[in-house]
């Protein structure tokens, strides 16, 4: 049998008496009979607010009615699903059925390009370069300088990286 001489310390063993579940031990909760008839007495609104679906509890003479709603409903688990064919784009590509009559290709899209073996109609490849090759619509050619757009090498890329360690090992020395 304990007692406790802070309201406080009653709650933090209430709090934890779920896990004591399997246990032989058990926690009996022992109040006075003016705290039991309060208790008594504030029962009906308890069960009246559970069944609105709202949480309410009794925390020592107090009733306490929380405006949230509690859901009484079990939510169903997502479960994967290892279908990959309901993820795709439902456009057919032209090269599942080996490219035959009947397959569409999307506009601008050879099945050479995605992939597959290139067929009898498929457009003509566009000139690199050109602002055909970049939106497929058609228009005429407009000669595209690609030489100022250097992107950096892999080996320019080692190389600052390189630098950079070198630099941190002076630092450190």
């Amino acid at each position: 049998m304990a007692r406790f001489t802070r309201f406080s310390d009653r709650e933090a063993v209430m709090r934890n008496v779920g896990k004591l579940k399997g246990s032989r031990i058990f926690v009996n909760e022992d109040l006075c009979p003016a705290s039991h008839n309060i208790r008594k007495a504030q029962f009906p609104a308890l069960k009246e607010a559970r069944s609105q679906g709202k949480i309410a509890y009794f925390r020592h003479t107090k009733l306490i009615i929380k405006e949230k709603h509690a859901s009484n409903q079990v939510t169903a688990t997502f479960r994967r699903d290892g279908s990959v064919r309901r993820h795709r784009n439902g456009t057919p590509s032209g090269t599942s059925d080996g490219g035959g009559e009947g397959a569409q290709e999307p506009a601008g899209v050879s099945a050479a390009s995605m992939g597959g073996q290139s067929s009898a109609i498929a457009p003509p490849a566009p000139v690199v370069g050109s602002a055909a090759a970049i939106d497929g619509a058609g228009c005429p050619p407009v000669d595209v300088d690609v030489s100022s757009c250097a992107t950096p090498t892999p080996s320019s890329r080692n190389d600052k990286k390189s630098t950079q360690s070198q630099r941190i090992t002076r630092q450190r020395k």
